[in-house]
Order: C-alpha cells, then sequence, then structure tokens
C-alpha cells in the first residue's frame, strides 16, 4: 500500500493562532496590570482570558489531528495533545462516516468527517475541513480491510461540545 497522508488545513490553523493569541496577549496585559496594582477584582478579571484560553486549547486539540497510512499500519497525530498512536490495520475495528456541525442554525458550518475505531484506543474523528488531502486518506481507508460501519449522525451532550460516537458500543473493551 502507498503512503498516503492528510496535512493541516492553514486556514484554521491561523484562525484558531490568532484567537489563542488574543486572549494571551489580554491575561498578560491583565497581570502585568495586576503586579503593578494590588487591585483584587483583576484577579477576577483574570479569569475570563484563562478560560477561553483553556477552552480554545482544547477545542483545537480534537480537532487537529493528521493520519499517515503506510504498509497496513495507521499513524495518528493529535500534535496539540504531544500524542501519536500507532494502529495496525487488525488493530483497528472499522470506521464510519460523519459529518460535523460547527456553529448555530443561520451560522452553522458543517465539513465531512469519518471516525476511526479501534480495539484499544478512543474513537478518533479525522475532519476534512481541518485536513487537506482528506479524500486520498478516506479512499485508502475504503480501499483496506477496515470494515465499514456506516453513517453516524453527529451527537453530542445537551449542554457541552463533547461528541457522542454511534458505533463505540461495538468496539467497547
Amino acid at each position: 500500500m502507498e503512503k498516503v497522508r492528510t496535512y493541516p488545513n492553514p486556514f484554521p490553523a491561523i484562525f484558531y493562532l490568532f484567537i489563542f493569541l488574543f486572549f494571551l496577549i489580554f491575561a498578560c496585559l491583565l497581570i502585568i496590570a495586576l503586579i503593578e496594582s494590588s487591585n483584587f477584582w483583576l484577579i477576577l478579571i483574570l479569569t475570563i482570558p484563562v478560560s477561553f484560553l483553556i477552552l480554545t486549547y482544547v477545542h483545537c486539540s480534537n480537532y487537529f489531528t493528521l493520519l499517515l497510512i503506510n504498509n497496513n499500519q495507521i499513524t495518528i497525530y493529535q500534535w496539540l495533545k504531544l500524542k501519536v498512536i500507532e494502529l495496525k490495520f487488525e488493530e483497528v475495528s472499522g470506521y464510519s462516516l460523519s459529518e460535523v456541525s460547527f456553529g448555530e442554525v443561520t451560522l452553522s458550518f458543517k465539513s465531512k468527517s469519518f471516525v476511526i475505531y479501534s480495539k484499544y484506543e478512543n474513537p478518533i474523528e479525522i475532519i476534512k475541513g481541518f485536513n487537506l488531502n482528506y479524500d486520498m486518506v478516506l479512499q485508502n481507508i475504503k480501499n483496506s480491510k477496515i470494515v465499514k460501519f456506516g453513517f453516524e449522525p453527529y451527537q453530542t451532550n445537551k449542554y457541552f461540545r463533547i461528541r457522542k460516537f454511534k458505533y463505540d458500543y461495538l468496539v467497547k473493551k
């Protein structure tokens, strides 16, 4: 099998980088102001940019996932989590196609994705909007001996954007 990989899409990466830098600069300016004057209210205000920094990091760490398929092995790079996962095709239980929604009704944006289910790892989602070369990687996965579970709708919890995976019960350890 030929070596195929996804590459990060620079546009969402730059967008999230600007958001992250904005809140980082805001937090640094508040820390400087806090050092110069011991105002209690600045500590409360400081929690706003720090929480947005943490939320932006957690949000991005799930979306920026890269994939390399080489010699019956899938290598998954989650570079914001500093994590590399190597799976042989035998360790992959299957995959499903999905569609991810971003935003609310009037400003919604949808992107195609596929979810890889492993016997030993949590489900891993590869999103087309965040990866270049997505179609070629998906075609290689379709041509391999990995089982296709089908299409799964995008489901999250009611209050938090934690993804629920439809076929996770098939591969529970």
